[in-house]
């Protein structure tokens, strides 16, 4: 599965538009469209500072440009949240939490059920069984499965959870002068390969930090029209 967890910090962002699929428009014809520019990408170690992590981020900050950082300390959740039992065991089997169904949360109608933590998790065990097995058989597996997103979770509603990442103090102290420095929110999110969040953009900074797998991220500028990204006015769609 793949984890990710986001701290969203009290500020007006630029567009942070970022997503692993779109629904309202083809990725491929607005990319053909749209210049592509690298991303600014830093590598810390295990050992870099907060200073040394919010000297990387400052000057993206301040331009309101993306930038990866790679190989920073994110605390005991790198080891701990490999493994599916613990997940189980830390935040509880009968802990309900809200999923989404199908294939992207604008195909739910709004609708976020509530399951235990533990059937999400039995879930999970099931995709990494059907994927152990023989081709045919995983090919079966999956399509008998809905596929269902643990997204935008709020973490700390599994405080054992948090207790296990190392949250920059950049987000809560404004010394570090990376925004305001009043972290809004952290929110948590658990699937497995296929999730998707449609195309939208926040109206916050975000901090990013994938924990286990990977998640690939499309981002576009601000200065692209909204009526080429979004088929609904934009007072109508985020």
């Amino acid at each position: 599965p793949t984890m990710g967890h986001v701290i969203n910090a009290r500020r007006f962002s630029c567009w942070n538009t970022f997503s692993r699929g779109m629904r309202s428009r083809s990725v491929s014809n607005i990319s053909e469209r749209i210049k592509r520019q690298p991303v600014t990408q830093t590598i810390l170690s295990s050992t870099s500072s907060e200073s040394e992590m919010a000297d990387a981020l400052r000057p993206c900050f301040t331009l309101q440009t993306p930038i990866i950082l790679r190989s920073g300390s994110l605390g005991a959740c790198i080891e701990r949240w490999r493994s599916l039992n613990y997940l189980k065991m830390a935040v509880g089997e009968t802990t309900m939490c809200e999923v989404e169904i199908g294939e992207g949360y604008n195909n739910t109608n709004g609708m976020r059920p509530e399951i235990p933590f533990g059937a999400y998790i039995e879930y999970l065990e099931q995709i990494q069984l059907s994927k152990t097995s023989n081709q045919q058989e995983n090919q079966n597996v999956n399509q008998n499965l809905d596929l269902v997103y643990l997204a935008q979770n709020d973490l700390n509603h599994f405080s054992t959870l948090i207790d296990d990442v190392s949250i920059p103090k950049l987000c809560s102290d404004s010394s570090f002068k990376v925004g305001e420095g009043k972290a809004y929110n952290n929110m948590l999110w658990l699937g497995p390969s296929g999730t998707v969040s449609p195309l939208h953009y926040d109206p916050l900074d975000n901090l990013l930090m994938q924990i286990v797998g990977e998640k690939r991220v499309i981002l576009y500028p601000r200065t692209v029209e909204d009526t080429l990204l979004f088929p609904k006015p934009l007072e109508r769609a985020q």
